[in-house]
């Protein structure tokens, strides 16, 4: 519990100084996601697709998070949020 408190605030520092890398918003949302705050990791990544919905890893991080989410009421939110920014 404690080693996931740093992990998280490591990978946060590297999202807060760059927070338009794909790489640290990943690994900040990951490491969220691993805490159990979903529904923060799907707001980071979804506004990184807001601004550029190539980033592909981006977006496989998001659909990954998404697809572990059986039967949450943020899944469906947030794949809907995601319809509509591709379509």
């Amino acid at each position: 519990h404690r080693l996931q408190k740093s992990l998280i605030k490591v990978v946060e520092k590297g999202y807060a100084s760059n927070p338009d890398s794909e790489e640290a918003a990943t690994a900040y949302a990951v490491a969220l996601s691993q805490a159990g705050k979903k529904a923060q990791a799907l707001e980071i990544l979804f506004e990184l697709l807001k601004k550029d919905l190539s980033k592909e890893t981006v977006k496989k991080t998001f659909l990954d998070l998404l697809n572990t989410m059986s039967g949450d009421p943020l899944q469906k939110e947030y794949r809907k949020k995601l319809y509509t920014l591709m379509y």
